[in-house]
């Protein structure tokens, strides 16, 4: 008598966009590359830099399946670039002052491996406070709060690339909120959720949504009055 695994484990896409970014991309790199399981394509999309980036990404050719560098329309394009150069079947997007947790990809395959079919997989992110403190989010019911804000962090979810086929690419027209936008917009169109037990990234404090927290906001309120009218 044996056993056999009908659950394939699947191909998984990161994508890594860029601008400028040399004092911190390299430990986004590494934690890529150093996942401990997976089969991982690995993409960055640079919008032009003008530091030590495109340097720091050279060294580490090898590991980098897709690389681009040319200017692009803002952070939804540059996502957009990336997820159409994927060919994984689930898509992680960790920005290049954030990084992982060196068992993030393994946690997620395990999770596939449970629940194939959804649509959003997502797990709990260490926002790091100003004074470098860890401050730990997360919640397993993080998709239901998106009808009030943004409740999951960008940097711990990934999502199957037929949930983009299905329900679109990022919306450019956000500046800052196109990740709540595209979230939101998957869920209210019957999109499903599962939740991962377990510390997937590192947020770094500084990033536009908190500089620039006005207009973040009202992005997120401009989605929410398109989706749920309120």
């Amino acid at each position: 008598m044996f056993h056999i695994n009908v659950i394939s484990k699947p191909k998984i896409s990161i994508i890594t966009i860029v601008l400028n970014g040399a004092k911190t991309i390299e430990q986004t790199i590494n934690s890529v590359i150093g996942q401990t399981a997976g089969d991982i394509e690995y993409i960055i999309i640079d919008g032009g830099s003008t530091d030590e980036t495109i340097e720091i990404i050279k060294k580490y050719a090898k590991h980098i399946d897709v690389f681009v560098s040319e200017p692009d329309t803002g952070i939804g394009n540059a996502f957009n670039k990336g997820v159409l150069a994927a060919s994984g079947e689930i898509i992680g997007i960790i920005n290049a002052d954030d990084w992982y947790e060196e068992t993030a990809v393994a946690d997620v395959i395990d999770i596939y491996g449970k629940y194939p079919y959804y649509d959003v997989y997502y797990g709990k992110c260490n926002f790091i406070t100003l004074v470098g403190t860890p401050n730990i989010k997360g919640s397993e019911n993080g998709h239901l709060l998106l009808l009030d804000s943004m409740n999951m962090a960008h940097p711990s979810t990934f999502v199957k690339r037929d949930a983009y086929l299905k329900y679109g690419l990022f919306n450019e027209d956000y500046r800052i909120a196109m990740d709540y936008e595209w979230l939101l917009r998957a869920y209210v169109n019957g999109a499903i959720f599962r939740s991962v037990d377990a510390l997937l990234a590192h947020h770094r404090p500084g990033g536009i949504s908190q500089v620039n927290y006005d207009e973040a906001y009202a992005e997120c309120s401009r989605a929410r009055n398109i989706f749920l009218n309120k």
